[in-house]
This record gives structure tokens, sequence and C-alpha cells, in this order.
């Protein structure tokens, strides 16, 4: 075993360490097999809780925001797990953004 397929071993051997579910490909009905054995686990880490998923759209409802001190996404959820509404908080219409240094709040410190 020469020097670069000692390395290229090493570096496989670190990313498997990483993985958190393995599934090897040995033909199309042993991995149908295989993804069957394994989804609970597969779910497990890749779909998200509820809380998980309603906390990365709040998220993504804050990035909106142009609040320079403080950016703030909400969601609303029902209890059947629909949102009802979503927002974020920002400077009035009438007043420029803290981007365009018209909001006090943001300018007085």
């Amino acid at each position: 075993m020469d020097i670069d397929e000692k390395s290229h071993n090493e570096e496989y051997e670190q990313c498997l360490e990483l993985v958190r579910v393995r599934i090897l490909n040995k033909g199309k009905d042993e991995l149908r097999d295989e993804i069957k054995r394994k989804e609970k686990t597969i779910l497990r880490y890749f779909r998200p809780t509820w809380d998980q998923y309603f906390m990365k759209i709040a998220d993504i409802a804050r990035r909106r925001s142009n609040c320079m001190k403080a950016s703030v996404g909400a969601v609303i959820v029902n209890d059947e797990n629909r949102v009802v509404s979503t927002g974020y908080n920002g400077t009035p219409k009438q007043i420029p953004s803290c981007y365009k240094m018209g909001c006090e709040r943001c300018n007085k410190n």
C-alpha cells in the first residue's frame, strides 16, 4: 500500500465515523429491504420534529426583518400543526429602515 492509498483509507475511515445511517447498495431488492429495515432511523435523523420545523420557519421569517438590533421571526400554529401565520419585526412603513439610518432605536447607541 503506497502513501496516497494509506492517506485515502485514513480519510475514508474518518468519514465513516461521521456517518449516522449506513446503507449498502447490494442491488435493487437488497437496497429496498435495507431501507425498510432502517426507515425509522433514517426518519429520526433527517425528518425534523414539528418544533424543529416551525423554528426553522421562524428563523427564515426573522431574516426578513430590517431591524439591526433585534431581528425576530414568529410562527402561529394551530393544534393540528398547521401554520396560521408568520411574521417578523421591522420599522413602520413611514419611517426609513435601520439600514437607511432611519430607526431611532437602532441609532441611539
